[in-house]
């Protein structure tokens, strides 16, 4: 073999090792490129997008079916305190705003109750002072012939009323009293 030979079987070499490893970094490479990522990212906002209102809505309904909630118990407490200690408890629903305020003996108040954000008492229906339940002795509304409603509202709207009836008994309902279901 002459050297002219073997320097051209090396060249040869060298290229094809050359080609094979440039190829290799080629196929070889991982990762997405700017282009796929964008495409991704487009598409989760969409998604997203569609998601929020729905999850808000959501949010919304939970806070005031828990505000309806907390008032149907400490209505329930307080129930149970004047029977209990047989003392009147009440309790003082100030309508427009997120609070009210359980009271006991002589209209001291025990506590004031906070409703959830977005909250607020819409309206009540108590006969003798209308932001007021009262409960005798025996455990029954002192509201005289009905009892009462308040109706709670969210800032989408939607309502909650706790119903009060004449005997003490509360419950919650997405109707108001006397309408039908």
């Amino acid at each position: 073999m002459s050297i002219m030979s073997l320097e051209a079987n090396m060249n040869k070499i060298q290229k094809d090792r050359a080609y094979r490893i440039k190829e290799n970094r080629i196929y070889s490479q991982k990762g997405f490129t700017l282009i796929e990522i964008l495409i991704v990212l487009a598409l989760l906002m969409a998604l997203l997008s569609m998601a929020v209102p729905t999850l808000h809505n959501s949010l919304s309904e939970y806070r005031l079916q828990m505000a309806a909630r907390q008032v149907q118990k400490d209505m329930l407490w307080a129930r149970e305190q004047t029977v209990k200690n047989r003392q009147h408890h009440s309790i003082y629903f100030h309508q427009g705003s997120n609070r009210y305020d359980v009271r006991g003996r002589g209209s001291q108040i025990i506590y004031i109750q906070y409703l959830p954000s977005g909250v607020v008492i819409n309206s009540t229906t108590f006969l003798v002072r209308r932001d007021l339940s009262t409960f005798g002795i025996d455990g029954r509304s002192s509201n005289p012939v009905l009892g009462g409603t308040i109706t709670l509202r969210n800032e989408r709207g939607h309502f909650r009323h706790v119903i009060l009836s004449r005997n003490g008994r509360v419950r919650i309902s997405k109707t108001p009293p006397g309408s039908p279901d």
